[in-house]
């Protein structure tokens, strides 16, 4: 009988526990949205407003005198799209190259002439 008892006393223990533990989570919560709705209308424009201006000062800050940052980021995006577009346009032309080949003694004789660096994309 003893046993029965304390064994309900600790779930008791433990379900009053939990009842506390999601009542103060509730109590931050409703804190939390107490403090956004007292908040401006224009709250979040500002703070967007505000990041963007942090983040412009921090880079004029970090640019050298002289260079424009956007200038620069698209110079080193120019040069990453130029090396794919190359290596796609060089492809294509292996492809194009080996596709026009009509019969296989002339594909014979492109192979001794030209080699087997444009007939990888097919073979």
């Amino acid at each position: 009988a003893s046993q029965k008892r304390e064994s309900r006393l600790r779930k008791f223990r433990e379900l009053h526990l939990k009842r506390n533990e999601a009542r103060k989570l509730n109590q931050q919560e409703v804190v939390e949205e107490d403090k956004k709705r007292k908040l401006p209308s224009n709250w979040e424009a500002k703070k967007a407003r505000l990041e963007w201006e942090l983040a412009e000062d921090h880079k004029k800050k970090v640019t050298p005198r002289g260079a424009v940052l956007p200038r620069l980021h698209n110079v080193r995006v120019l040069f990453q799209e130029v090396a794919r577009f190359q290596r796609y346009n060089s492809a294509v032309t292996e492809c194009n190259l080996v596709d026009n080949i009509k019969s296989y003694d002339v594909y014979l004789q492109f192979k001794s002439n030209v080699g087997l660096k444009y007939l990888k994309c097919v073979f």
